[in-house]
């Protein structure tokens, strides 16, 4: 780091002993540890933000589908969260009857669909042009 020896530090030592006292030096080096210790907190919170901004800038200079993208950094249990959920409103109990009774819905509405349009042509292939316009 400071490219010292270990004489080099041991003359370092041996000269804040002197010049500190050795009734100063445990206070000496207690503020000097309590401030590495800050300035390693302040660093680490200046990386961090550093990492963040760098995503948002991704997330804004990217083409295409960029609502897709800031929900991949969302971790999975939330990402499968219905739209109605509100925290703290409803216990996990209500929440798992809650759901299943969408997922019947669901399921309910999705037969009733296929059974409505079984009967029904195909649109897709009735022979519509999209150039004759």
């Amino acid at each position: 780091m400071f490219d010292l020896s270990w004489m080099e530090l041991l003359f370092v030592a041996v000269l804040a002993l002197i010049v500190v006292g050795p009734k100063d030096l445990p206070k000496l080096l207690k503020s000097f540890s309590e401030g590495m210790r800050k300035f390693r907190k302040l660093y680490s919170d200046f990386q961090s933000g550093m990492h963040k901004l760098e995503k948002e800038v991704d997330l804004v200079s990217r083409d295409g589908d960029s609502t897709r993208y800031w929900q991949d950094y969302l971790p999975e249990g939330v990402k499968r969260l219905p739209d109605d959920f509100l925290p703290g409103k409803t216990n996990p109990e209500e929440y798992q009857a809650i759901r299943e009774n969408y997922k019947k819905e669901v399921n309910k509405a999705k037969a009733q669909f296929e059974i409505d349009n079984k009967n029904e042509p195909d649109v897709k292939h009735a022979g519509v042009d999209k150039n004759d316009g």
